[in-house]
């Protein structure tokens, strides 16, 4: 689905390339199975029926305040978009399916490049040292994922044998209490395995969506709206962005959200014993400044979207009844597997209902494209 745009529960798009934390290079032991994942959700301030001034609170706009200070350019209603081919479908379904391989036992010799599953305790002088034992169900050998000569000296293994590795830790290590210190890992190789496409199918379809779609016919049509909403989506969000006048926006609850990630990430690099720096270095990214800088970005044009829709449904004229509002509420809280009055015990009434006007306003939008065909591609 495309990007939901709602201030009661905020995703940092940017964090994408965090999701995938690796430990380190030379990392004693491997990324744990499950990774973090991040959702900026700010406390809002007290207003209309809440009041919510016993939690930290951050400052989120109030989107009311907006309106007499922006100034909507004319056409953003029905949007003329190229549909989405059958090329892109495809491609899009490719993707899916590559993000869904799954691991096959095999039967050979450890080689690199090869998936395995092991048993590793490791010892220092006789002793087990913190960090040092555990289970891996996906260690590829040759990926550096631990100190040198770890994975090197798993090759040659066979399924079911044990082997006793004697490794140095490199003097730059990061656990001081282990740097340049000789160790024995003590392995059990499980199974070798191999990265497997699972087969386009019905079957595959039905899981995949969780019974929402039963048939490949049914999934395509449901990733061609997709695509067609996201490209709607973009093109008419770059327009507005580009041609609103805008009020002076609300930095400090931007800032808020960058902090909020920071600090999650912080916490987490604290528990791999490295500093936040490095840890973003250690996922491919050479400059951590121009990272956090970009986020940052990602952020204000986040809040641009939010006061660009909330100010077209005040133009627009989009109002609901509070039995309406209780309805979307309830579905919004059920989203959250919650109860309508959980749901508001931590969520400001106000910004509720500045959310759902938000997603009203954009239903208007997308609901008042139009579509040309594609360009038809040249024959060879």
């Amino acid at each position: 689905m495309r990007k939901k745009i709602t201030i009661i529960c905020m995703s940092a798009l940017l964090v994408a390339s965090l999701c995938a934390c690796n430990s380190g290079k030379t990392n004693a032991v491997p990324t744990p199975e499950t990774t973090p994942s991040v959702s900026a959700t700010p406390t809002p301030e007290a207003g209309d029926k809440n009041d919510n001034t016993d939690k930290e609170t951050t400052p989120i706009t109030n989107y009311e305040e907006c309106v007499s200070g922006t100034k909507l350019p004319d056409g953003y209603l029905g949007f003329s978009v190229t549909r989405i081919t059958k090329k892109e479908i495809s491609d899009n379904i490719s993707n899916v399916i590559a993000e869904n391989k799954f691991l096959s036992e095999i039967e050979k010799e450890v080689a690199t490049g090869d998936i395995v599953d092991i048993d590793y305790a490791g010892t220092l002088d006789g002793v087990a040292f913190e960090g040092g034992t555990g289970k891996i169900s996906d260690l590829e050998i040759g990926s550096h994922s631990f100190i040198n000569g770890f994975e090197e000296g798993l090759v040659g293994m066979k399924k079911g044998e044990k082997r006793s590795l004697n490794l140095t830790f490199p003097e730059s290590y990061r656990n001081k209490d282990l740097a340049g210190k000789a160790v024995v890992f003590d392995v059990t190789l499980n199974k070798v395995q191999k990265y497997e496409l699972p087969e386009y199918n019905d079957e595959f379809v039905s899981k995949l969506t969780s019974g929402e779609q039963k048939t490949t016919a049914e999934y395509e049509a449901a990733v061609e709206k997709r695509l067609t909403e996201n490209k709607v989506y973009a093109k008419v969000m770059d327009f507005l962005i580009d041609k609103t006048e805008f009020p002076a926006l609300n930095e400090a609850f931007i800032q808020s959200n960058l902090d909020s990630v920071k600090a999650y990430y912080l916490q987490y690099a604290t528990m791999l014993g490295m500093d936040l720096d490095t840890l973003v270095k250690s996922n491919g990214i050479a400059d951590p400044e121009q990272f956090w800088k970009d986020m940052l970005e990602q952020f204000r044009r986040e809040e641009k979207e939010r006061v660009v829709l909330y100010c077209i449904a005040v133009k627009e004229g989009i109002t609901f009844t509070d039995a309406e509002y209780d309805s979307k509420i309830e579905e919004l809280a059920k989203s959250y597997n919650k109860t309508k009055e959980e749901f508001l015990k931590e969520q400001d009434l106000r910004y509720v209902k500045q959310s759902i006007l938000m997603e009203a306003a954009l239903k208007k939008i997308m609901d008042s494209a139009t579509y040309t065909e594609p360009t038809p591609m040249p024959e060879n």
